[in-house]
């Protein structure tokens, strides 16, 4: 009875051995299944740089500055012509006209020097019109960027040779010369009407010459405002 009693026992204390055994396998199973994916979220999140050298960044890291459209920037303008500014750019205060005799609005500047003085593109440009205007006489128009428009007026009959509607002019270049083409004006001296438009808008040229281009090349007469 007592050797019953003892294997039955010792099969006891085997089967709870083995459960043990078992038991310590499957935590030991399942340790290793954490490890392995704790290990896999960390190769993910951290960069994997055995050598721990720096990161090199690459020009497409960098951040890319925004491109400029040239063609919406207006250019410096200088002035036409060498003279003395005898009537200025007036929207708003009338001007006498010697030629009609009346007071009116002035949308350009007339710069006055003697007949056959050289006038210049104002900036670069392309001629987009060659017109003989039946108040301002032989004119022409020079597109710029920026939607800026100069337009010539009161030139001599004959451009500059070669000169003609789509060229490409230097801000500088002779377009033609002062004349007495503009009846609307007739009774006045030799003089350039320049005019400038921006957007299609009228603006007064003196705004955008250049200082250093106003102080060397033209001289302002204020009689006519009085």
């Amino acid at each position: 009875m007592e050797n019953k009693n003892q294997q039955q026992s010792k099969k006891n204390r085997s089967k709870a051995n083995r459960y043990l055994y078992i038991a310590a396998a499957a935590v030991l199973c399942l340790g290793a299944i954490l490890t392995g994916v704790l290990l896999s979220v960390r190769n993910r999140e951290t960069p994997v740089n055995p050598d721990n050298v720096p990161a090199v960044t690459t020009p497409d890291d960098d951040p890319k500055e925004p491109d400029i459209d040239v063609t919406k920037i207006l250019p410096e303008f200088v002035a036409p012509a060498v003279g003395l500014v005898t009537q200025s750019h007036d929207l708003d205060v009338l001007v006498f006209s010697k030629t009609e005799n009346l007071w009116r609005v002035h949308r350009g500047i007339d710069i006055s020097c003697k007949a056959g003085a050289a006038v210049m593109a104002a900036a670069d440009g392309k001629v987009s019109e060659i017109l003989d205007d039946p108040f301002f006489g032989k004119t022409v128009k020079i597109t710029h960027n920026g939607e800026g428009v100069t337009i010539y007026s009161n030139l001599a009959a004959e451009l500059a040779e070669g000169l003609e509607v789509g060229k490409e002019v230097k801000c500088g270049q002779v377009i033609g010369c002062v004349g007495e083409t503009a009846s609307r004006e007739i009774a006045e001296e030799p003089h350039l009407h320049f005019e400038m438009t921006v957007a299609g808008k009228s603006v007064d040229p003196m705004t955008y010459i250049s200082a250093e281009s106003r102080a060397a090349s033209l001289t302002k007469d204020t009689a006519y405002e009085g």
